[in-house]
């Protein structure tokens, strides 16, 4: 793979951690508790897959230091204003830290991720 099909999958994982933990949230709103506990066992195992995925590739994958400082060359983040902006300063502040450093970000979400899983698995196999 190269580097810029193995940024989709980045893309990709990253969306399935954001929309695990937006699931878990939303999971709450459920009236039986067996679903609920279901759907959050189900998005934290997602997320907490992709997650790995993410750790792996900016720990154990060269190349995404030169890969970074060559789409930040072409920065717009700049041109956004209110919500937007503020979003782009948390992009810009994630995008600052080395890659490494970023993989163990990722990596300690993922942990806490299947943590949640292994314990809404647990209860659901209780009577």
């Amino acid at each position: 793979m190269t580097i810029e099909q193995l940024d989709a999958l980045r893309g990709y994982c990253i969306a399935a951690i954001i929309l695990a933990v937006l699931a878990i949230g939303v999971a709450a709103l459920i009236q039986s508790a067996t679903i609920q506990r279901l759907v959050r066992a189900t998005a934290a195992a997602i997320g907490g897959l992709a997650g790995l995925v993410v750790f792996v590739m900016f720990n154990f994958i060269s190349g995404w230091d030169e890969y970074f400082a060559a789409k930040a060359a072409g920065d717009v983040a700049s041109d956004y204003s209110g919500r937007r902006q503020a979003a782009a300063r948390v992009i810009r502040t994630l995008g600052e830290m080395e890659v490494s450093t970023l993989g163990l970000v990722f990596g300690a979400v993922s942990l806490v991720l299947l943590v949640v899983a292994y314990t809404q698995f647990r209860a659901l196999r209780k009577p």
